[in-house]
């Protein structure tokens, strides 16, 4: 699991995608979470307090779980599971 908790901004870039991607994500506390290139997950965690800005295709390959509106910039969002467990 990888955890952006930081209570000021943070920027996630790099390669994350294909053998790079990530696991699970969780995203904490007030600071905004921007990712500069697209990216892959399995779970997806916003809590409470968290705002994230998505890249233009995120994939996410299990479960998304918000506690608060997100930043829906993504143009594409990919599930490879079924939709109707899902809730944006």
């Amino acid at each position: 699991t990888v955890y952006f908790d930081g209570a000021s901004a943070q920027a996630i870039s790099g390669t994350m995608t294909s053998t790079s991607a990530f696991y699970d994500v969780v995203f904490s506390n007030s600071g905004t979470k921007t990712f500069s290139n697209n990216a892959s997950t399995t779970d997806v965690v916003i809590n409470t307090g968290a705002t994230v800005v998505a890249p233009s295709i995120l994939t996410i390959d299990g479960d998304y779980t918000k506690d608060v509106s997100w930043n829906e910039s993504a143009k594409v969002l990919f599930w490879s599971v079924a939709l109707s467990s899902k809730s944006m």
